[in-house]
């Protein structure tokens, strides 16, 4: 489950994004756990993957700005 967490967003995101780019509606969400907030001992691939998952997303929204 791990291994989902950490490559589906990167391998699913863009798959989107052509239609969202040429004006269609929709938005791109992400759900995600305070795992990628905050590191639990212990978890460490989990915490990982969560890290991952919030540094993807929090790139891609400032990749996207400036095209809405």
């Amino acid at each position: 489950m791990v291994t989902g967490s950490y490559f589906a967003p990167p391998r699913l995101t863009p798959a989107v994004l052509a239609d969202l780019r040429a004006g269609k509606d929709g938005a791109v969400v992400t759900i995600s756990s305070v795992g990628g907030r905050i590191p639990a001992p212990h978890l460490l691939p989990y915490v990982a993957a969560e890290f991952a998952a919030a540094g993807f997303f929090q790139g891609l929204r400032a990749e996207l700005a400036r095209t809405g």
